[in-house]
């Protein structure tokens, strides 16, 4: 179903990785993730790639996304899926943090949007791939 407010509908292949506490080195603030960067990266390039020219500043955005995460082969069993396997991932990374990296790639790395304070809305969700999903992000911009 097509939503008419639909700004743009991208994937992000990959491990998403969350935007978390910073690091004093040599004088500078840095991600402590090391992975951090590269992901937010292709969040940017996803986002060039499939969305519209940079959304004006007034415009109040809805940010929509799913985070697939590939099961631990610890879940599964020879017959299925183990008794004991959570049906989500309730571990790390936090859900909050997934989707403050997706903030910032928008709009710092790739200045989709003027500033992620547009965020005025979100929908997130994190969940195992199903079937022969890969991992990565769904995201979805709406304009409100």
């Amino acid at each position: 179903m097509t939503n008419q407010n639909e700004i743009c509908c991208f994937f992000v292949d990959g491990i998403p990785v969350a935007q978390g506490s910073k690091t004093l080195m040599r004088g500078r603030m840095i991600d402590s993730n090391p992975k951090l960067k590269p992901w937010r990266n292709a969040v940017a390039l996803e986002a060039r790639r499939y969305g519209q020219n940079k959304i004006p500043a007034s415009t109040p955005i809805w940010l929509k996304v799913t985070f697939m995460f590939e099961r631990p082969k610890s879940h599964l069993t020879k017959s299925g899926l183990a008794k004991s396997a959570p049906l989500q991932p309730v571990y790390k990374p936090d859900l909050d943090k997934l989707v403050r990296a997706i903030g910032d790639a928008i709009s710092v790395n790739c200045q989709l949007l003027q500033d992620d304070s547009q965020i005025t809305r979100t929908t997130a969700e994190k969940r195992y791939c199903i079937g022969s999903e890969t991992p990565g992000a769904l995201i979805q911009l709406f304009m409100l």
